[in-house]
């Protein structure tokens, strides 16, 4: 399937463990509007799995309207990591 530039998608675990497409657009303005006095993204997690040069980390995170306020939005960065030539 293929999307024009307008149309920004992305696939996303549901918490009951299924996938669904999201409109990343519609999002971004529902984001836009909550966040528009500032986020905080703060890690309350991490699990890595290293194999020979590769590793892969999950990052748990919340996103606060500040530090002190209860997180309105929670999620799961996964991040895959490559060790070559030294660095």
């Amino acid at each position: 399937m293929q999307c024009s530039k307008q149309e920004l998608h992305s696939t996303l675990f549901e918490q009951n463990w299924e996938l669904q497409r999201h409109d990343l657009s519609q999002k971004k303005k529902i984001l836009g509007e909550e966040d528009s006095e500032g986020l905080y993204e703060i890690e309350v997690s991490r699990k890595t799995d290293e194999y020979s040069s590769i590793a892969h980390v999950w990052s748990k995170f919340e996103i606060r309207k500040s530090p002190e306020k209860e997180a309105y939005m929670t999620g799961i960065n996964s991040i895959s990591l490559f060790f070559k030539d030294g660095r």
